[in-house]
């Protein structure tokens, strides 16, 4: 009997992937480390990945520009 073609369409990818990793990462955290799954570290994760992101973001956009000239060395 075959999977249904949602099914696997769906968990085959690479973004459902990191995100059962993710959860899985999440769940073990608050498992074994105290206070993990807290509403402050919760939110600590969330602010710091937020600017992560914006950090990553402004990189790529930066890269992508061709704002990196490496031809001329530092004086």
């Amino acid at each position: 009997m075959s999977l249904p073609r949602i099914f696997v369409r769906t968990f085959s990818t690479r973004y459902m992937v990191a995100l059962l990793l993710a959860i899985v990462i999440f769940v073990m955290g608050s498992y074994l480390i105290d206070g993990f799954s807290s509403a402050f570290s919760v939110r600590a994760m969330s602010v710091l990945a937020a600017l992560l992101a914006i950090t990553a973001v402004g990189q790529t956009l930066v890269i992508l520009i061709g704002g990196i000239d490496l031809s001329i060395p530092f004086l």
